[in-house]
């Protein structure tokens, strides 16, 4: 890139507002950057900088006499069945129900558990399906 030098120019302007007086300018300085070349970036091997993990934690005997296990083996409640006292469209319909009845409660009940495990219902093609939010 070639290296231009510019000087700042400011160039005069009447600001027409209610409290100015007539005749006046006032300078506005234009600001202009200078453009230098920046110097050339070399990629580096990712080596030197990033170690790579094992994907699972080696647990000791020790610990796993004690009871300790690895993240690998906890049940994710998302991916495990949640069996609720009633089916998917019971639960739509009883949203639907009087707040007096028990079973608008109910249903509550198992939006509150479904939510709890970050999965949500929803009418699709007019069936009902748990979406994972």
């Amino acid at each position: 890139m070639t290296d231009k030098t510019h000087t700042p120019l400011s160039v005069s302007a009447t600001l027409p507002h209610k409290e100015a007086e007539p005749g006046r300018s006032v300078e506005i300085p234009l600001i202009v950057e200078n453009t230098e070349s920046s110097p050339e970036f070399k990629a580096q091997p990712h080596a030197d900088y990033i170690t790579e993990h094992p994907d699972s934690i080696s647990i000791d005997e020790t610990l796993k006499k004690v009871g300790a296990t690895s993240s690998d083996e906890i049940i994710d409640p998302v991916k495990s069945k949640l069996v609720l006292p009633i089916s998917d469209t019971e639960i739509v319909k009883g949203l639907h129900s009087p707040i007096s009845s028990s079973f608008r409660w109910l249903a509550e009940l198992c939006v509150y558990l479904l939510k709890t495990t970050h999965i949500k219902l929803k009418e699709l093609g007019g069936k009902i399906v748990r979406i994972k939010s």
